[in-house]
């Protein structure tokens, strides 16, 4: 079951991803790596080979027909923990302050029965049953293995999670099989047959931080390049993981983030790292190790909020990624049009960088 729990649909081989999953060490990559064999060969999936240009070549899985009618016989007992259902998940998750992960379902706090949340829990629904719409499949060998995905219509199950016991906190998107594919498999999807494009607000976290303080940033300015020429040394992935970093914590860091250690440039510390941030961005002061990055989600899953209830009346077809989405090709233009718009009826005017990824 462990390819099916929550939808998730990639199944990792290596023992140190399979040690960090919802089921630690109870699988270990040899373990999957003879049931994969094992299903490959009674004919219950199919593993592919694939190559896309300027990506690794890296291994999928279908479901084969066998097991897609064996899926859909199967007793709900069998299927319970796939949870994919948009009647039973609930849209509107908020999280206990002590579960920083959402690991154990007793983490979810009641929800009260408010007005927002009752507008919040409509317009999920909403979300929801526009992207049930979407004939969404794959014409190569990408692992859709969910009882109802393979047959090419994906249920909406998206929910919005809010952190620290509020909802003032977080609020983004979760629950898509699509967030949880690499972008080589998000490029062999099809909506009603025709390939995507990838669509990201750029820098927007640190965007709306300046934003908030007043600051405005030029849409053909990248608000990381402040950091970058305090120290040229320093790679803009580690930038933004610095920067981050002091705007998600709620106390000052004494070390920096185990996934921003071996990013920094050799000689220079963390301290020093931390000094040239507050040097480069004065007017953040006030920001800095208060959780505001939470906050900061807040704002940005609000943005995507408008842009997936506005796709409904102008018939778009997008999945939400975080700050960014998925759509059709010939709908690029229009999203991207709708996207600016968006961001601007909510950061003051002021308007963003969108990068098209592929």
């Amino acid at each position: 079951m462990c390819p099916f729990y929550r939808g998730i649909t990639r199944v990792p081989t290596s023992a140190a991803q399979l040690n960090k999953g919802q089921f630690g060490s109870l699988f270990s990559a040899r373990r999957v790596t003879t049931v994969l064999d094992a299903l490959e060969y009674a004919g219950c999936i199919q593993r592919k080979k694939i190559s896309i240009a300027g990506a690794r070549p890296c291994t999928v899985i279908r479901a084969s027909d066998s097991l897609i009618q064996l899926l859909g016989a199967a007793p709900t007992t069998m299927l319970s923990t796939i949870d994919c259902n948009p009647k039973t998940s609930p849209p509107v998750v908020i999280k206990d302050p002590s579960d920083k992960f959402l690991k154990h379902c007793d983490s979810r706090l009641p929800t009260p029965e408010t007005k927002l949340i009752q507008d919040i829990r409509d317009q999920t629904l909403a979300i929801n049953a526009h992207i049930n719409s979407f004939h969404l499949d794959s014409p190569q060998a990408i692992p859709i293995l969910t009882p109802t995905a393979v047959f090419g219509h994906y249920p909406g199950t998206l929910y919005r999670v809010f952190n620290n016991g509020g909802l003032e906190h977080g609020g983004r998107y979760y629950g898509g099989f699509w967030q949880d594919l690499s972008a080589i498999e998000r490029q062999s999807l099809r909506i009603k047959g025709e390939a995507l494009t990838c669509l990201d607000y750029e820098a927007m976290g640190l965007r709306l931080a300046l934003a908030h303080v007043g600051s405005v940033v030029s849409p053909h300015t990248d608000p990381y390049q402040r950091l970058l020429d305090q120290c040229p040394a320093l790679r803009r992935k580690a930038a933004k993981l610095a920067i981050n970093a002091c705007l998600s914590s709620y106390a000052p860091l004494r070390v920096a983030p185990k996934r921003l250690r071996e990013l920094l440039p050799k000689g220079v510390s963390w301290s020093a790292i931390q000094a040239l941030i507050a040097r480069a961005y004065p007017e953040l002061h006030g920001l800095w190790f208060r959780g505001f990055g939470l906050k900061l989600q807040r704002k940005d899953s609000d943005i995507m909020t408008d842009i997936l209830l506005n796709s409904i009346t102008t018939d778009l077809a997008l999945l939400p990624i975080h700050d960014g989405l998925l759509c059709p090709r010939s709908q690029a233009k229009d999203a991207k049009e709708l996207m600016v718009s968006c961001y601007r009826n909510h950061v003051h005017g002021q308007s963003p960088k969108i990068n098209t990824e592929w």
